[in-house]
C-alpha cells in the first residue's frame, strides 16, 4: 500500500483540536454552554462531555487508520521491535517532561505510581496499581493501543484470524479486570474505534475509492460505533 500523504487527516485533527479546547475552556472561563449568558433559557452542557469523547475518538481513529496505512507488516521480531522503540522515542521524552510538570502542580503520586506512569502502563495497569493522571493517560492508552496494532498485525494476516484476534483481546482484557482489577475501563471505551481506525483502509481501498470518500466513509463507521458507546455508557469515563 502506497504511503501518500493524506491531507484530510490534518484537517481532521485540526478538528479534534479544537473540540477538545473548547471542552476545557469551559473549565477555566465560563460554561458558555449554558446559554443564559445569551438571556436563553437552554443548557447545552451535555455537549461538552461529546466535546471530549469525540475529539478523543478522532485521535485514536486516525492513530489506528495510520499505523495500518503506512504500515505493511513485521516480517522479523526485529521490525516489530524497531516499531515500538519509534514510537517510544517519539512520544516518551515530550511525555516524561509533561508528566514531572503535572506531578509538581497538579496531580501525586507515591513512587510506584511514578515508575508506573513513567513506563506508560498506566492503563495496562490501573485501577489496581495505581491511578491514572488527568489527560497524561492518554499516552497510556494509545502505547497499549500499539501493542494491540503489533499483534493483528503480526499473528492476524488472515481476515479469520484478525476477527478472532479483535474479538479475543478485549475478552482477554476483560477477565485481567474482573480477577486482577487491571486493564482501566478507557480501553474498553476506545478500542472499538481504534479497531475501527486499522481495518478502514482494507474496507474502504484508497486504490478504488476517492480519498474524499474513503474518509467519510470509514470516519462515519467509527464515529457511529463510539458514539453508540458513549451513549449507552454515558457515565463509562470519569477524570
Amino acid at each position: 500500500m502506497g504511503q501518500k500523504r493524506l491531507n484530510e487527516f490534518s484537517v481532521m485533527r485540526a478538528f479534534a483540536i479544537l473540540t477538545i479546547l473548547f471542552h476545557h475552556l469551559a473549565s477555566y472561563s465560563f460554561n458558555y454552554y449554558n446559554l443564559d449568558w445569551l438571556g436563553l433559557d437552554y443548557d447545552l452542557s451535555f455537549i461538552n462531555d461529546l466535546n471530549r469523547y469525540f475529539g478523543l475518538s478522532i485521535f485514536v481513529y486516525i492513530s489506528g487508520y495510520l499505523q495500518n496505512y503506512t504500515t505493511t507488516g513485521f516480517s522479523s521480531w526485529r521490525d516489530l521491535g524497531g516499531f515500538l522503540i519509534k514510537k517510544a522515542v517519539r512520544i516518551y521524552p515530550i511525555y516524561w517532561a509533561a508528566l514531572f510538570i503535572f506531578i509538581g502542580t497538579i496531580a501525586s503520586t507515591d513512587i510506584k505510581g511514578l515508575i508506573i506512569h513513567l513506563l506508560g502502563l498506566q492503563i495496562l495497569l490501573a485501577p489496581a496499581l495505581t491511578d491514572p493522571i488527568i489527560t497524561l493517560w492518554y499516552v497510556g492508552l494509545i502505547m497499549l493501543f500499539y501493542v494491540v496494532f503489533v499483534i493483528l498485525k503480526k499473528y492476524g494476516r488472515t481476515p479469520q484470524r484478525a476477527l478472532l484476534l479483535a474479538v479475543a483481546i478485549p475478552i482477554i482484557a476483560m477477565a485481567l479486570t474482573l480477577e486482577f482489577h487491571v486493564v482501566e475501563k478507557r480501553f474498553f471505551v476506545y478500542y472499538p474505534v481504534f479497531i475501527a481506525g486499522i481495518y478502514s483502509p482494507k474496507l474502504f481501498s484508497l486504490e478504488h475509492i476517492k480519498p474524499k470518500i474513503t474518509l467519510l466513509a470509514s470516519v462515519a463507521l467509527a464515529i457511529t460505533a463510539y458514539l453508540y458507546v458513549s451513549y449507552v455508557y454515558p457515565r463509562i469515563i470519569e477524570e
